[in-house]
Order: C-alpha cells, then sequence, then structure tokens
C-alpha cells in the first residue's frame, strides 16, 4: 500500500525534531519555537489523516458542492475500497472539490484512532490527549491571532510536546506510518526521536549548557568591542567581526540568537568605558567601548 502522505508528513516530522533539538541547544527565540510548534502540529496532523487513509476511513475528507448530476466524484469517493489508491490517481479538477478534516476534529477522533495502541499502552493516552490540545492552542495562537513573544511556548510545554513526541515515535511505529521500523539508519537518521523524556527542562539552562554559549563565555571574557547600541542585535553586531578573528567559521545569526537568549534571561552584562583623547591633529573627544561578561 502506498502511503500518499508519507512524505509530506515525514518531512514536517523531521522539521518539528531538528528544531526540538535547536531548543535543546539554547536556540529558543520566537522563532525557533514558532517552527518546533508549526512542523509538529503538521506532522501529527498529515500521519493522523494517513492513519485515516490506510483505514479506508472517509470522514478523512468531505465533498465540496461541484458534483456532477451523477454525484461525481462523491459517490467514487464513498464507494472506494482504497483512498490511498483512489486520490492518488484523482484528477487535479476533482481534487479541489474536497477538503480534508480540520485539526479539532482530529483531537476529537485521536481516541478512537488509537485504540488499538491505548489496548496495550493506555497511559500514553493522557500524554496524547493533553498534547494535541496543546498544539492545537498554540497553532491557532501563532497562525491566526496573538501569541506574546516570550511566553509562546513555555519551558513546560515545550517539555511536554518533546516527551509527546517520544511516544508519538511509538505510536508511528505501531501502525507502520514510518519507511522504516525500529531504530532510524542510513537517510533515515534525521528522524531520530530520543528516547529519554526530559525532567525540569528550562530554556535558560539550555542556553547556558549549550556549547555555542561556553564557547562565547570564553571569546568575550577580558575583551573591549565598541559600544554601539543597546539591543541584543546591536551587542552582536559590536562583537562579530572580532570574534570573527578567534573563529573564521563564526555564524552571525547563531550569535545573535545566542545574545537575545542572554539577554533575555539576565545572563549577559557588561561595563562601558570611555577612552577620552586630546590629540593635537584631531582635537579632542572620546570613544565608547564596551566589555561584555556572561554569566
Amino acid at each position: 500500500m502506498k502511503h500518499i502522505l508519507q512524505d509530506n508528513a515525514l518531512e514536517s516530522w523531521a522539521m518539528a525534531i531538528k528544531y526540538s533539538n535547536f531548543i535543546l541547544n539554547g536556540k529558543a527565540t520566537l522563532q525557533y519555537r514558532k517552527q518546533f510548534v508549526s512542523s509538529l502540529h503538521n506532522a501529527v496532523e498529515l500521519f493522523i489523516k494517513q492513519l485515516m487513509l490506510d483505514n479506508n476511513d472517509h470522514r478523512v475528507c468531505s465533498v465540496r458542492k461541484g458534483c456532477d448530476a451523477d454525484g461525481h466524484p462523491a459517490v467514487e469517493f464513498y464507494n472506494a475500497a482504497d483512498l490511498n489508491s483512489y486520490f492518488e490517481n484523482l484528477a487535479d479538477e476533482d481534487m479541489k472539490k474536497f477538503y480534508s478534516i480540520e485539526f479539532n476534529e482530529i483531537q476529537r477522533l485521536a481516541k478512537e484512532l488509537f485504540s488499538g495502541y491505548y489496548g496495550e499502552y493506555s497511559a500514553d493516552k493522557i500524554v496524547v490527549d493533553d498534547s494535541i490540545a496543546l498544539l492545537g492552542r498554540l497553532r491557532n495562537g501563532e497562525t491566526h491571532f496573538f501569541v506574546e513573544k516570550n511566553s509562546f511556548l513555555t519551558d513546560k510545554e515545550f517539555q511536554k510536546l518533546y516527551n509527546f513526541m517520544i511516544v508519538f515515535n511509538t505510536i508511528l511505529h505501531y501502525y507502520n506510518l514510518l519507511p522504516y521500523w525500529g531504530k532510524p539508519w542510513g537517510e533515515f537518521e534525521r528522524f531520530k526521536v530520543a528516547e529519554t523524556s526530559l525532567q525540569n527542562f528550562s530554556y535558560k539552562k539550555a542556553v547556558q549548557q549549550s556549547k555555542f554559549y561556553q564557547k562565547l563565555k570564553e571569546y568575550i571574557s577580558e575583551e573591549v568591542y565598541p559600544a554601539n547600541g543597546n539591543t541584543a542585535y546591536d551587542y552582536a553586531e559590536d562583537m562579530y567581526f572580532y570574534l570573527q578573528n578567534k573563529d573564521k567559521d563564526m555564524d552571525f545569526d547563531e550569535l545573535w540568537t545566542c545574545i537575545e537568549m542572554a539577554v533575555h534571561y539576565d545572563l549577559l552584562s557588561y561595563e562601558d568605558v570611555v577612552d577620552e583623547y586630546d590629540e593635537p591633529e584631531i582635537g579632542t573627544g572620546a570613544n565608547d567601548y564596551r566589555m561584555f561578561k556572561l554569566k
């Protein structure tokens, strides 16, 4: 059986894993948190729809207005014995007449769709129910309305969704929704999910424990930089040129992300230094410099 949604679902799943690892390594700005939520939400939705297609569950789609006098394409859809094959061979014009099930309906049906799995792993039901509800709320906020930059996806919410991914990975194996079995290998390495749940996760600790933060802490110690502004971007810009002399592979975006996180969690302090001068050729004046320190 060909899983027609699998390629799309796998790409979203890989992105969710990638961004969860970014966050674990201290990259937890709003950009990274939004990407994580968006990717995970999309992966969950697509995999569950794929399961419905595999089960020949016609609730996966509804037919819009536009059927002809003979009821085409609705008649063929509701009579189809293999929905994967049906949609794979459906003409583009007919495909436009369908719309797939909404996420809130998926949330409602999850108990039924995963009933076989829950029969063996009943404790996971609460994890799945709570996490799918959380994903729906977060995704609705960041897509359609308001999110607060510093409170979207709290430490505890990330921990819940990260631990949910471990459970969901087991569900994907249970229903044969992945293109491999057991531990991922070779080309499937990017789908590797942790086996150990997070406990007491915090973004602040993740930042401080990251390799980049520790490296930067050492690099900027006792160094003096120009003082040209008072935002995280300004600090990163002031440091970047000089840090390239220490590390030619220094990436500005990674530096900016680390500084932004450090500023938010009050991990970065600095001391301004004023260097006054009085030169016959150029007159008197002063240069402003800054010494940074990471806690």
